[in-house]
């Protein structure tokens, strides 16, 4: 399914929506994009912000399987082990 942006007049937003919900669901999807799409582009640059200024840091998979492994052992009862 294509993905469209578009800008609608405020005037006639209203018939604009009553057209497009005359469409079935699995025809015609309206998606309140903006909001979702600039919470999520605000938090993408933020974090590739602190990649880039160091102060977050990568793992490979392995390594933070590592980590993973050594928190749940140190969480884990004498008798689980």
């Amino acid at each position: 399914m294509a993905t469209l942006k578009l800008k609608v007049n405020d005037q006639i937003l209203g018939q604009f929506l009553k057209l497009l919900k005359r469409f079935k669901v699995e025809d015609v999807e309206i998606i309140d994009s903006d909001s979702q799409f600039i919470k999520d582009q605000t938090h993408v640059q933020h974090e590739i912000a602190r990649v880039k200024s160091g102060e977050a840091k990568l793992y490979t998979l392995e390594e933070a399987d590592a980590i993973f492994e050594e928190t749940i052992k140190q969480y884990e009862s004498p008798s689980d082990r």
